[in-house]
């Protein structure tokens, strides 16, 4: 079963992760970013690469699971910050697939504290 879809033969959203990815002030590059993003499927594409890597390494926090991620899946990512917009898709949802989990210091970035990420 697709993370994103249940079994229903229309294929009926699981989540609605249509939302807007911009912000009401942003200007509007980043409105046409993230209206392009959308369109070209990599949004849902890597939301579900980014729930899979959470379930593959729980208890992980963000720096932990972009350096444990595969190099096909940090080309697909392209940057870290999409795995954390991803994760925070992931977590923000009515019935949440990712929760943070405990604060600890970051074994990628020294010094920082970061949460633990865990599938749902």
């Amino acid at each position: 079963m697709s993370l994103l879809f249940d079994n229903s033969p229309d294929q009926r959203p699981r989540w609605d992760f249509t939302a807007p990815m911009s912000h009401t002030n942003d200007p509007a590059s980043s409105r046409e970013a993230a209206q392009k993003h959308a369109a070209s499927g990599r949004h849902l594409s890597n939301i579900e690469l980014v729930h899979r890597l959470v379930q593959r390494h729980p208890r992980k926090t963000a720096c932990e699971l972009w350096a444990l991620a595969t190099e096909a899946e940090r080309g697909q990512l392209k940057e870290y910050q999409e795995l954390r917009k991803r994760l925070s898709d992931l977590s923000g949802k009515p019935e949440p697939l990712v929760r943070r989990g405990k604060m600890r210091d970051c074994t990628v970035k020294p010094g920082s504290r970061q949460c633990e990420w865990e599938a749902v």
